[in-house]
């Protein structure tokens, strides 16, 4: 039975009739005027018949007008529940509307069949004219008697009348005590059909709670709220507390005890244990009434099931903790702004980027705009309104620090609900790196491309003379130019092979294979790589020994070691020193290579460890150097978390520094060597 009214009123399993419409609103508005109009026109002819009815009580068929109105009644009724399918899907409801209709409509449409003979019988005007002439005739000779006995009636009549005029008032009372009565209870079972539908449509039960027996009445849709069967409920005041989860339990008491002595109206939400295990959340309204001596006696009230209320409110809030979370954790910077520029929202990253924390700028201007720029940006909030979207565009903004920051900004309106302006998305990147390493990259394409192009255009042009045969009979000068020829592809060959270790390097894609290593045998091997190159240039290299161990990838800080001796062989005098050494300086391990050349300029000590930084452009031709050898080595000594430097003395020599993390040389540094 409970599984039949449920479905009997369940909106659940159907959509409402608007949606054929396509929710149309003049289509729409259309059917509700029309339907409108129909049922009130439908309203008001059984009235007229009611009123028909009331004043000719001398009509033989009187209950033929009466039924055809409850007959036009169920019609109009029908229109009404046209406009309510409209929203609501209750077709079981409207459909047993219609077939109430049918059968009202069936049953009048047999009794007017079986009234149309006596109504035929009726005798027609004529008929009747001619019978009021007979009667005429029989009252003009009756009056002559009448007029005898009217004198000896008057006495009486006069009696009668004050009789009946009594008698009169006192029906007419009665018969509108009737209609208004009639009218009421009419009115009541609307008015309790309604109600009733609205409970059942709104998952609505009622309640009274008698304060001094402690008796609690509920009605069906309370019991069904609960998941109880009908007439199932013990009846009490404690029963209900029973039903009410652990811990609302204790609540609702306080919350029942509080409205009891203070008179106050009942408003809270609880929860409730269904009989299944699951949990129902109802929000409860009560109103306290006090008898006669102004003590309470009654608290009537009303529970209804926001169980999916609450689960969308949870979700919603989810929602907007899960877009918080993601908004706060995105590395990119992101600002809401009002269309007067003051700050609703302030990400984490924006607070990192521009310098200002959430708490100084949320609800001021939003800072990052300097003064001359607050009108364009007021063109562009315009535009925004208007709908129109800005992805990308570079800009510059200010900090915190008053510094500059170049970003690309992206931006989008916010609407609210209403379809109305909001705000203004503002995301930002900070390109600022992103534009130097462009520069930076334009830069090395130009200096690679003239240093490719330089030795390249010397072979070719060797090449070219030598294609000439101009030098046939010259052997030697063609030796020669064959030789700088060669020269110069060797040159290329270290060019493109530093590019590739450097490149390589910074991408990472060198496996860094670290472990203990002497540092004596580093630069042992490291002298012994350069010793040839030495006696060449008539240079001796000293070592001063060290015990040290350090932790690295012992091939890539010899090709450090080399890197920086074959320089300082390049550019010292013939017959000098060059010092190689290694000291324990607390958790590093310091190396030095100090040579007696010419010096480096202090402005170039630091740019000559960028790629293709040297103190003499000549030098890489003269000396046959890449440029990028110290570029190689700073980033070697990174990836082992050290520092490189260099210090120098114009015209005395330069002595280069790095540092590589020191360790002791112990039985398990042998393990984690030998593995």
């Amino acid at each position: 039975m409970q599984d039949f009214v449920v479905n009997f009123f369940s909106t659940d399993s159907f959509i409402p009739h608007g949606h054929c419409y396509l929710w149309k609103p003049g289509l729409v508005w259309l059917h509700i005027i029309s339907d409108a109009i129909i049922a009130l026109a439908y309203y008001s002819i059984p009235l007229t018949l009611f009123y028909f009815v009331r004043k000719r009580q001398d009509l033989p068929f009187s209950w033929i007008f009466l039924l055809f109105a409850g007959f036009i009644i169920f019609c109009g009724t029908t229109h009404i529940f046209e406009i309510w399918t409209l929203w609501h899907p209750t077709y079981w409801l409207s459909g047993t509307l219609k077939a109430a209709t049918a059968i009202v409509s069936l049953f009048t449409a047999i009794e007017l069949v079986a009234l149309l003979p006596k109504a035929l019988a009726l005798p027609s005007p004529l008929q009747l004219r001619e019978a009021n002439k007979a009667l005429q005739t029989q009252i003009e000779e009756r009056l002559q008697v009448e007029k005898q006995l009217r004198h000896l009636q008057d006495e009486l009549e006069q009696r009668v009348q004050a009789r009946t005029a009594q008698l009169v008032q006192v029906n007419q009372q009665l018969q509108q005590e009737i209609d208004e009565r009639l009218q009421a209870e009419v009115a009541l079972r609307i008015s309790r059909e309604r109600l009733l539908l609205a409970q059942q449509v709104g998952k609505i039960g009622t309640y009274e709670w008698k304060i001094k027996t402690g008796e609690l009445i509920w009605t069906e849709e309370m019991e069904g709220l609960f998941g109880l069967e009908p007439e199932s409920f013990a009846g009490s005041y404690e029963h209900w507390l029973k039903k009410l989860y652990s811990i609302d339990g204790v609540d609702a008491d306080f919350a029942a005890q509080q409205t009891i002595t203070q008179g106050n109206d009942l408003a809270t939400e609880l929860r409730i244990m269904l009989p299944d295990g699951r949990i129902r959340w109802v929000a409860t309204k009560a109103k306290i009434f006090s008898d006669d001596g102004g003590q309470p006696d009654r608290l009537i009230g009303v529970n209804m099931d926001i169980t999916e209320h609450k689960e969308v409110q949870q979700e919603l809030q989810q929602t907007l903790q899960t877009l918080s979370t993601l908004i706060q954790a995105s590395p990119l910077p992101i600002v809401v702004i009002e269309p007067n520029m003051k700050v609703q929202l302030w990400s984490l990253a924006a607070e990192k980027l521009f310098g200002w924390n959430a708490v100084e700028v949320l609800g001021q201007p939003i800072p990052i705009f300097s003064p001359d720029k607050q009108a364009e940006f007021s063109q562009i909030s315009a535009a925004i309104a208007r709908g129109e979207l800005f992805a990308g565009v570079e800009t510059c903004r200010r900090q915190h620090d008053d510094s500059k920051v170049i970003v690309s900004v992206s931006t989008a309106p916010l609407y609210d609900e209403q379809n109305n302006f909001k705000s203004i998305l503002l995301i930002f990147q900070d390109i600022t790196e992103q534009q130097a390493i462009e520069q930076m990259k334009n830069e090395f394409i130009s200096i690679v491309s003239h240093e490719l192009r330089t030795p390249l255009t010397a072979i070719q042009g060797f090449l070219g003379l030598l294609n000439t045969n101009i030098y046939d009979n010259r052997p030697e000068k063609a030796k020669r130019m064959i030789q700088q020829a060669l020269t110069n592809s060797d040159r290329l060959v270290r060019l493109v092979n530093d590019i590739l270790d450097l490149e390589r390097l910074t991408s990472g894609r060198i496996e860094l294979v670290k472990e203990v290593c002497h540092a004596a045998d580093l630069m042992q091997k490291a002298v012994e790589g350069v010793q040839s190159i030495a006696i060449t240039a008539a240079i001796s290299i000293s070592i001063t020994p060290t015990t040290a161990c350090v932790w690295a990838c012992p091939d890539l800080i010899i090709q450090t070691l080399t890197n920086l001796l074959s320089n300082a062989i390049k550019f010292s005098p013939r017959y000098s020193m060059i010092s190689l050494s290694a000291a324990i300086q607390g958790d590093w391990v310091l190396f030095q290579v100090q040579d007696q050349g010419r010096g480096i300029p202090a402005d170039k000590l630091e740019t000559i460890f960028e790629r293709f930084g040297q103190v003499d452009i000549s030098d890489a031709r003269a000396k046959g150097g890449t440029g990028l050898g110290l570029a190689i080595c700073q980033n070697i000594i990174q990836q082992h978390d050290g520092s490189i430097w260099a210090e120098s003395t114009l015209g005395e020599g330069s002595t280069f520094y790095f540092t590589l993390p020191f360790v002791v040389y112990d039985s398990l540094s042998r393990v984690m060597k030998e593995s």
